[in-house]
Formats: structure tokens, sequence, C-alpha cells
């Protein structure tokens, strides 16, 4: 009797530890500025009758909402959240990144005009909210080899998002 009281005990401690291994584990991996250092890679196919997101600001960094009628059923798009490695070559002296750009493409939506603009929402990483102005940051396209930017349609310092409506896919960064 005295050996299953012992087993139990310990069968308890080791589900315990494993429980508080996998909060933490689930903690710190969402933490800091994640979807901005590691990148993602986000697929999705267009359905016709409702929008179609792709991404989510709070765990890719990235998101984008294809309204309904903008492209075709079955549409596949793929968003390339880049890492923070692959975003260096794209910093320039007049362009500092905040976060990490992204490329869309798939059938139809790289270098595709919409007749519907499409929104794109990033999540500002916390370490550049400090002493911010909303003035000071833009959306960018990259062609060329050289940004093109675009003001903002709204800026939320609070919540830490920006968005604008693309009338197109490419590259798109965001920075000051």
């Amino acid at each position: 009797m005295e050996g299953r009281l012992i087993m139990k005990k310990t069968i308890s401690a080791l589900l315990t530890l494993c429980l508080l291994a996998g909060l933490l584990s689930t903690l710190t991996g969402c933490s800091g500025s994640y979807p901005f250092s590691k990148g993602a890679t986000v697929e999705a196919t267009v359905q016709s009758g409702k929008d179609t997101k792709i991404g989510n600001s709070a765990k890719t960094g990235w998101e984008l909402m294809i309204p309904d009628g903008v492209m075709e059923d079955g549409t596949a798009v793929t968003m390339k959240v880049f890492s923070a490695d692959e975003a260096k070559s794209y910093q320039s002296s007049d362009f500092t990144l905040y976060g990490t750009p992204i490329e869309v493409s798939g059938d139809g939506a790289h270098g595709v005009w919409f007749a519907a603009p499409v929104p794109v929402t990033i999540k500002i990483p916390k370490e550049h909210l400090k002493a911010l102005a909303a003035e000071e940051l833009f959306f960018a396209t990259y062609e060329d080899g050289t940004w093109r930017f675009f003001l903002a349609d709204n800026v939320n310092l609070k919540d830490g998002t920006a968005t604008f409506k693309a009338s197109h896919f490419s590259l798109l960064g965001f920075g000051k």
C-alpha cells in the first residue's frame, strides 16, 4: 500500500513538472519579437463568397485580408515573412525596418494590380514603440533595389499596429 502511495506521488510530481515545462515553453516562445526575428511562411487559398485572411499580426507579425471578389476562387497565395537575417539585405540608409519585410506570391498575386485594395496590418515590435510618432512611420514596396514609400492609413501606437491598403502585392516593408 505504501509503495502505491509513493508511486502516485512520484507520478503526480512528474505530471506537474511536465505541465510547468510546457507552460514555460509556451510563454517564452510567444514573447519578445518572435514574429520578426524567426520569420514564417503562411499559405491560403482564396475561396469565393468570403474574405480570405492570410497570416495573423499577433503570431507572424503581418496579416493580409483579401476581400471577396478581388482574386479568383482557388487562387493560392503565399506570404513569406522574412527572418531577421534575411531582412538585413533590405536595410538602407534612408529606411529603418521595424520588423521584417514580407513577400507575397502565388497564382496571380505577385505584381498584379487589384481592382479593390487589400488591407495589410503589421504588429510593430515593442522595442520600436518608445518615443515614436505615427507620422514618422511608412509602409514601403521594394522595387528595383530601392524602397518606395506610402503613408499608413492607420497607426495605433497603443495596440502597436499599423495598417494600409495595398493595391498590389510585392515585397512590403514597414519602418521609419
